[in-house]
């Protein structure tokens, strides 16, 4: 018997803040990055097959369609909540693969061998930056010990500090747990400050985001290591505009 073709049906997810709408769901592969989720305009692309990381990859996807922003990370968003765009889209995705975690899918399965070529190009070239948003967008899955891996292999000192940053991230998702459960963490309740932005993204994938702004550095030149990665401060989301 071959393979059976399968799909996401984010159309039959419902929200607090948006009505059920019909989707565009396109074929794709499980390579990283291939697969992604356009919540604005509705369209979603997943790999079709049967195979464990084709599975985790959709329920990744589904997640992001059921407690991402309606309008998307943009930079317009990021500049609202005063974070970086880049750190905005690495902290969403590791809120997204907690969430999925907290569902049952084994999220150790999202990953397709090219993690640890990433860390050994980021470590030979010192791509603090870069690394610290990949780790946040892999934190806590099997995915992130491989990348640590290959910067370790080229870049010892700043994969110790990545490590740091690593342990600081799921550290916090533990907390977050403790102090909202995880119906709170994917709250789609409209948040009372932002327009269109969740309860549950201003909570979580919003701290998280300033954090990892607070432990790179303005720009990508070369102060590799901005501040101490376990020593930096976050506001709790109930207090990030004027609560």
């Amino acid at each position: 018997m071959g393979m059976r073709n399968r799909t996401a049906v984010p159309g039959w997810l419902s929200r607090d803040d948006t009505a059920t709408e019909s989707w565009v769901v396109s074929p794709g592969t499980p390579q990283r990055g291939d697969a992604w989720t356009d919540i604005t305009n509705r369209r979603m692309r997943v790999p079709g097959g049967d195979d464990e990381v084709s599975r985790v990859i959709r329920a990744h996807e589904m997640v992001h369609a059921k407690v991402s922003p309606i309008r998307g990370v943009p930079s317009d968003l990021a500049a609202e909540v005063e974070v970086s765009t880049e750190a905005l889209v690495a902290a969403e995705e590791f809120r997204v693969n907690m969430l999925a975690a907290q569902a049952g899918f084994d999220m150790d399965e999202l990953r397709d061998g090219s993690e640890k070529r990433a860390g050994e190009l980021m470590g030979k070239n010192t791509a603090w930056n870069d690394a610290v948003r990949a780790v946040c967008a892999m934190a806590g899955t099997k995915a992130a010990n491989d990348f640590l891996r290959g910067v370790a292999s080229t870049n010892k000192e700043m994969a110790d500090n990545l490590r740091i940053v690593h342990r600081e991230l799921k550290k916090r998702w533990k907390q977050a747990l403790r102090d909202h459960d995880v119906d709170k963490l994917s709250s789609t309740e409209p948040n009372r400050f932002y327009d269109n932005v969740p309860e549950g993204f201003v909570r979580f994938t919003v701290p998280i985001a300033k954090y990892l702004d607070n432990v790179t550095s303005s720009d990508s030149g070369d102060d590799p290591y901005a501040s101490d990665p376990g020593d930096s401060p976050v506001p709790d989301g109930d207090v990030l505009k004027g609560a």
